[in-house]
């Protein structure tokens, strides 16, 4: 996703002092341009406040963001901020169906996800990419961190 030019956020409702070691002990940190915890937003997922912080904090406006979470909380809470929302069919879901979860598709991987997500989808806008973190734009899209940390050997996606 970084070779395509989209910036990485790690949106999640952990505590800072949890997910930043977290991210560093799994060498996942320096993939990221923001780091948008329940912490230092304020508020916790499935409130857009969350998604709209971590738009803040990369200049970018709610329509060119991508969420990709595992979670009817990632989907809701992007959803209502007014990103685009991608699911993973894994994950945390609070026992929901995946089809019951509003989205604008599903990605089986994060390599899908990257094949899905390119500058032309944003046509003339900067570009991001933030990961929403849950039990894994600029554009921003938002990945929950459990997803993201099952397809670690894919970051490089």
């Amino acid at each position: 996703m970084r070779d395509k030019g989209l910036r990485l956020a790690c949106v999640t409702n952990k505590p800072s002092r949890f997910t930043l070691p977290l991210l560093e002990s799994a060498g996942l940190a320096s993939f990221f341009d923001a780091v948008m915890t329940a912490d230092i937003a304020g508020a916790r997922k499935p409130d857009p406040a969350i998604f709209l912080a971590a738009c803040r904090r990369l200049a970018v406006a709610p329509q060119e963001a991508c969420a990709i979470g595992d979670s009817a909380n990632d989907a809701d809470g992007a959803r209502a901020a007014g990103c685009r929302v991608l699911l993973v069919p894994y994950g945390y879901r609070e026992g929901r169906a995946l089809e019951e979860i509003a989205s604008d598709g599903v990605v089986a991987t994060l390599a899908e996800a990257a094949g899905l997500l390119s500058p032309d989808h944003f046509a003339g806008r900067r570009r991001s990419f933030s990961c929403g973190c849950a039990s894994s734009v600029s554009r921003l899209v938002t990945i929950g961190m459990y997803s993201f940390f099952a397809h670690a050997s894919e970051k490089a996606a």
